[in-house]
C-alpha cells in the first residue's frame, strides 16, 4: 500500500511539474511584447469574446450543387483579457458559383492601452501586438494551414494596428465601437454575445 501511495505521489508531483512548465512556456510566448492592463470597459460582459459578423443580403443559385448559396461572409471574435494579452479570430468566406473560398485566421498578443488627441479631445485608444497565429486558407485549388510568426503579422492591416473605442449599453445590449486610428476602416460595432 506505501507503494501505491508512493507512486501516486510521484505522480502527482510529475503532473504538477508539467502544468507550471506549460503555463511557463505559455507566459513566455509574450515576453518582450509590450502590454497595459486592460480597463474593465473593454472586458466583454461574458467574459469572453466581443463579436460582429455580416452575411451578403444577395444569394446566387450554384447549377453545380442546384443550391441556394450566400455571397460572403465575415465574422469576428475580439476577446481582451485583464493580463494585457488578447485573442483576435476571424472568418472569412466567399462564393462564386460552384467554389467557397473560406479563411479563417486566429492571432494572439498583446495590448496597449492609451489615447490620442483629435481637435484637441483625448479618446482612448487600444493597440494590438501580434505574437502568433494560425491562418487557414480553403479554396477550390488549395487547402493550407500555416503558423504565423511576429513578423509574418506586423503590419498586416488590422491585426497590428491603434483602435479609438468606446462602449456603450443600446436596449439592454453592450456594444464596443472600434475606429482605426488611420481612419482606413470603417467603425465596427462589436457587441456582447445574445
Amino acid at each position: 500500500m506505501k507503494q501505491i501511495t508512493l507512486v501516486a505521489l510521484l505522480l502527482l508531483i510529475g503532473l504538477q511539474s508539467c502544468k507550471k512548465d506549460s503555463e511557463h512556456e505559455a507566459a513566455d510566448d509574450f515576453a518582450g511584447s509590450p502590454r497595459s492592463e486592460v480597463p474593465d470597459e473593454l472586458i466583454a460582459p461574458n467574459g469572453k469574446f466581443w463579436r460582429y459578423g455580416t452575411i451578403s443580403s444577395i444569394n446566387y443559385h450554384d447549377t453545380y450543387s442546384d443550391s441556394y448559396r450566400n455571397a460572403f461572409g465575415l465574422s469576428l471574435f475580439l476577446e481582451f483579457r485583464k493580463n494585457g494579452t488578447y485573442k483576435f479570430m476571424q472568418y472569412l468566406n466567399s462564393g462564386n458559383y460552384a467554389t467557397l473560398d473560406q479563411l479563417w485566421l486566429e492571432t494572439e498578443g498583446t495590448v496597449t492601452i492609451g489615447t490620442a488627441e483629435v481637435d484637441g479631445v483625448a479618446y482612448p485608444t487600444f493597440t494590438l501586438h501580434p505574437v502568433k497565429g494560425i491562418e487557414r486558407i480553403r479554396t477550390a485549388t488549395k487547402n493550407e494551414q500555416r503558423k504565423l510568426n511576429k513578423e509574418a503579422l506586423v503590419g498586416r492591416g488590422n491585426l497590428s494596428a491603434t483602435f479609438f473605442y468606446g462602449r456603450y449599453l443600446d436596449q439592454g445590449k453592450h456594444f464596443l465601437d472600434i475606429l482605426n486610428t488611420d481612419g482606413t476602416a470603417p467603425i465596427q460595432a462589436l457587441h456582447e454575445e445574445w
